[in-house]
C-alpha cells in the first residue's frame, strides 16, 4: 500500500476519526444484512445511486485468474467524505481514480473499498470511480461468483460467473443491493483468439486491436441488478436466429454461445428452437419481452442448472424446462426483482410455475398436472418454514434457495391463488399488472399481494397470511358415506406446521358405479366441514383434487362408526401414539391394521392406564386402532403423518 495511506490512516486512528469510520464502514446490522444487501455491506452505500457500470476484464477459460479495470457511474443522495463499495479481498487493488484523476486516498479491507475524496461530495453530484485490480477469487461453493469448470459431457472448459446473491464482490466492485438497479452496464471481455466471451445485452463490436487476441464489447441500456450482471468464455460457436413475437415490428435476436464440438447441435438444436415458442408464449401472457431492443440468449457452462443473467442466461443445457424456467425470469427476476430475500418467491417461485405454465399451454394439461404433483411431493417435505424468509435466514443461501419452499412451494402458492380467483382472466391481468407497475424496479410479495386484491376486487390477505409468511400445509381426512339419493362427506382437516388450518376450496371427483363422473367444488372454511349432496346414482367411490390444484395430503375412506371411549393423541400423530384406556386393571389386546385389513402391530397389554406405541415406522395414511377387553371391542380412526 502506498506511503500517502499509512500516513492517512494513522492520522485518523490518532484522532479517533478511524475507528468511527471503520465502524460505519464495517458494521452491517441486523436489518440490512437481510433485506436486500450482502453481509459486507456497509450503510454508508445508501448515501449514493449507482446509475453506470463499465466493467472491462481480461480472462480465459483455464482458471479464474482476471486482470481487470471498472469504472462506477454514481450520484450522491446526500453529501459523502467517504465512498465505499465491495471487492473481495482475494482481488489486489492495484490503482483507483476519482473522475478520471488518479486518487491515492483509499483502503481494502473486509471485502470492502474505502475511498476518501479531497472534499465531500455533494448531494446530486455525479461521480466516476475507476479501479484498478487483479487476482484470483478463492470460493469453491454453488454461489462462487466466478468458476472455471470443465463439462465432463462435451469436454469444453469454461469460466462463467454466478454471483447471486452475494457473490458479485468476487469479480468486480460493486454495491450489492437489490434496490439499487443501475441503468445500464457494459462489460467488456478480453480473450485469447480461438475463444469466445457472452455476457448482458448487445454485442457491439468484436475489437482485434490487441495481436493474438480479442475483446468482446457487450452494452445493455436497460436498468439491471448488480447479481444479473455476468460473463462466459469458452470455446464456443454462436448459434444464433430470430423469433418473431406478435405485436412487435422487428423480430428478436435469440443468440446462444454454445460449445464448438462436433455433436452438439445434433443433440440440443431441437430444445435451444423451443425457444422461440416459449417467448412467443411468455410474451402473450405476460406482456413483451423486457429487453425485446437488446436480445435474448444462453451461455452453455457446467454449472448445475441455470441462471438468468439479464437477456442471456447461463445454462449446463437446454432442457425444456430448464429453458423454460430460466427465460421466465426475464419477466419474473430479472424485468422486476424481488425488493429482499425474504422476497425471492418473486423470482424463484414465479420462474417455477411457469414451468408448469408451459407445459399446460406447450405439451398439453396431463404434463402439467404430472409436473405439479412432482412439485407437491417435494413441497411436502418441508412441514414447517414459510415461503416469506425470516431475516435472520438470509445470509445462508441454501435457505435463500431452498427447492421446496422457494422454488416448488412457491409455484404451488401461484397454482393454488389462481384455482382460488377461479378465473384465469383475473389471474393473468394480475400478472401483466404487477409486472408493469413494478417494471425495471423491485417488488415484494406483498405488493403482489396488493395488485391482486385490487384487480379482483376482493381480499385475500387471509390467502398470503396462511401460504406465503405461514408454515406447513393442510392434512385432510375425508370419510364419505353414500345413502340414496345423498352423498355424505364430512372433512377433517389438521396442519403440519405452525400454521393450524388453511381455509381452501377444493374439488370432488365423484365416481359412480354406472361409470359415469363429475366434480363438485366445495370450501373448507372450518377445522370440520360436514356436506350433503344430493346424487342420482349409486356412488361407488370419491377422489380428492383430482387435478391437483392444492399442495395438501388427504386421506379419504368410506365412513365406518367408531366405538369404545379409549382415547388416543395426538392424532393426527407423527411418530409415537399415546393410548389412554378407561378401565387400569385389566388386560387389553391392541390391534393396528389399514383399511384392507393389513395388521401393522399387535400386542397384548399388561393392564395399564395408558401406553406410547411407537409407530414411527408407518407409512402415512389411515389406519384402524382396535382394542379389546373382556371381549369388549373399542375401534378408532388414527392418522399417521
Amino acid at each position: 500500500m502506498k506511503k500517502v495511506l499509512i500516513v492517512i490512516v494513522f492520522i485518523l486512528f490518532s484522532t479517533g476519526e478511524f475507528t468511527s469510520l471503520y465502524s460505519q464502514c464495517s458494521h452491517v446490522g441486523k436489518k440490512l444484512y437481510g433485506e436486500s444487501v450482502s453481509p459486507s455491506f456497509s450503510s454508508l452505500q445508501y448515501k449514493y445511486d449507482v446509475t453506470y457500470y463499465h466493467i472491462n476484464i481480461e480472462t480465459g477459460n483455464t482458471n479464474t485468474y482476471i486482470n481487470a479495470y471498472t469504472e462506477i457511474v454514481f450520484t450522491a443522495l446526500e453529501s459523502m467524505d467517504t465512498i465505499v463499495f465491495e471487492l473481495s479481498d482475494d482481488l489486489d487493488l492495484v490503482s483507483v481514480t476519482l473522475n478520471s484523476s488518479e486518487h491515492n486516498n483509499y483502503q481494502h479491507f473486509n471485502n470492502l473499498i474505502f475511498v476518501i475524496p479531497d472534499k465531500a461530495i455533494q448531494k446530486g453530484e455525479v461521480s466516476r470511480l475507476g479501479i484498478n485490480y487483479a487476482g484470483t477469487s478463492q470460493s469453491s461453493s454453488f454461489f462462487s461468483g466466478i468458476s472455471n469448470k470443465s463439462d465432463n459431457l462435451y469436454g469444453q472448459r469454461v469460466t462463467y460467473t454466478l454471483s447471486e446473491p452475494y457473490q458479485s464482490l468476487s469479480w468486480f466492485p460493486v454495491k450489492q443491493d437489490l434496490m439499487d438497479k443501475a441503468d445500464s452496464v457494459r462489460v467488456y471481455i478480453t480473450v485469447n483468439d480461438g475463444l469466445m466471451a457472452g455476457s448482458n445485452g448487445v454485442l457491439e463490436e468484436i475489437d482485434h486491436t490487441i495481436a493474438g487476441k480479442k475483446t468482446f464489447k457487450w452494452f445493455s441500456k436497460y436498468p439491471i441488478a448488480y447479481y444479473l450482471i455476468s460473463f462466459s468464455v469458452s470455446n464456443y460457436l454462436d448459434y444464433s436466429f430470430n423469433v418473431k413475437i406478435p405485436g412487435v415490428e422487428d423480430s428478436l435476436l435469440v443468440q446462444n454461445y454454445i460449445y464448438n464440438t462436433d455433436d452438439i447441435l445434433m443433440k440440443e438444436k431441437e430444445n435451444i428452437d423451443k425457444t422461440g415458442p416459449l417467448l412467443e408464449l411468455y410474451s402473450g401472457l405476460f406482456g413483451i419481452y423486457p429487453f425485446i431492443n437488446e436480445k435474448y440468449g444462453h451461455c452453455m457452462a457446467p454449472l448445475g442448472g441455470g441462471m438468468e443473467h439479464q437477456t442471456m442466461t447461463t445454462l449446463q443445457n437446454f432442457n425444456f424446462l430448464l429453458v423454460a424456467h430460466e427465460l421466465a425470469h426475464q419477466w419474473f427476476g430479472d424485468y422486476v426483482t424481488c425488493s429482499s430475500w425474504q422476497d425471492i418467491w418473486i423470482n424463484e417461485g414465479f420462474a417455477s410455475y411457469c414451468e408448469y405454465l408451459a407445459l399446460e399451454f406447450l405439451e398439453g394439461q396431463p404434463k402439467a398436472i404430472e409436473w405439479m404433483d412432482d412439485a407437491h411431493s417435494i413441497a411436502l417435505n418441508a412441514k414447517t418454514g414459510s415461503v416469506y424468509l425470516p431475516i435472520e435466514e438470509t445470509g445462508d443461501p441454501g435457505r435463500i434457495f431452498d427447492y421446496r419452499l422457494s422454488y416448488k412451494k412457491g409455484a404451488s402458492i401461484l397454482n393454488m391463488l389462481r384455482y382460488e380467483l377461479d378465473n384465469d382472466e383475473f389471474f393473468f391481468k394480475i400478472l401483466r399488472e404487477f409486472l408493469q407497475r413494478f417494471k425495471n424496479s423491485v417488488a415484494s410479495g406483498q405488493d403482489f399481494l396488493e395488485i391482486c386484491n385490487e384487480i379482483s376486487g376482493g381480499n385475500y390477505n387471509w390467502f398470503f397470511n396462511q401460504w406465503y409468511y405461514g408454515e406447513g400445509y393442510p392434512v385432510f381426512q375425508v370419510s364419505y358415506r353414500s345413502v340414496e339419493d345423498t352423498l355424505y362427506i364430512e372433512s377433517r382437516q389438521t396442519g403440519s406446521g405452525e400454521t393450524d388450518f388453511f381455509k381452501t376450496h377444493f374439488d370432488v371427483k365423484i365416481y359412480f358405479e354406472n361409470g359415469q363422473d363429475t366434480i363438485v367444488r366445495l370450501e373448507q372454511d372450518e377445522a370440520l366441514n360436514t356436506f350433503n349432496l344430493p346424487v342420482k346414482m349409486k356412488v361407488s367411490s370419491i377422489q380428492m383434487d383430482p387435478y391437483s390444484r392444492l399442495l395438501m395430503k388427504s386421506f379419504v375412506f368410506e365412513y365406518f362408526p367408531e366405538t369404545g371411549i379409549i382415547e388416543v393423541g395426538p392424532n393426527p400423530f407423527y411418530d409415537n401414539l399415546h393410548v389412554l384406556f378407561s378401565n387400569a386393571n385389566s388386560e387389553k389386546e391392541i390391534w393396528i391394521t389399514d383399511l384392507t385389513g393389513q395388521v401393522f402391530y399387535h400386542k397384548v397389554i399388561n393392564p395399564s392406564s395408558s401406553i406410547v406405541l411407537e409407530l414411527d415406522y408407518l407409512p402415512d395414511g389411515i389406519y384402524i386402532l382396535t382394542s379389546i377387553e373382556d371381549s369388549q371391542r373399542v375401534v378408532k380412526k388414527i392418522l399417521k403423518l
